[in-house]
């Protein structure tokens, strides 16, 4: 017989979601790239890289939980050829999508 299986908790905190594109490539997605997220507490660090085992792919974006934090104190893109960009600071619990070019370039 089939089953269908819910796993439901309670919320237990905060969260955001990175897609970090390049419109240089035609808007896909920049694999390679590092997300580097603060929201009230250390640094977070992410890999846009969406493949994990062979013949296998998972979903590009980047996720960082926050806790209790409203919002991300900075966030920071460093794009697979070096560049650096931040973009503005964005509240919590939504996916974004990061755009090349868009953010202030960081030395």
């Amino acid at each position: 017989p089939v089953r269908l299986l819910r796993n439901t908790v309670a919320s237990r905190g905060h969260w955001l979601g990175v897609r970090a594109l390049d419109p240089a490539l035609g808007g896909r997605d920049a694999y390679g790239a590092e997300v580097i997220v603060t929201a009230g507490g250390p640094r977070q660090w992410a890999l846009i890289q969406p493949a994990h085992s062979y013949a296998s792919s998972n979903d590009p974006r980047a996720l960082f939980g926050f806790g209790k934090n409203l919002r991300a104190d900075s966030v920071r893109v460093r794009w697979p050829d070096g560049l650096q960009e931040d973009f503005p600071v964005f509240v919590a619990d939504q996916y974004l999508t990061l755009l090349r070019g868009k953010g202030k370039v960081v030395q």
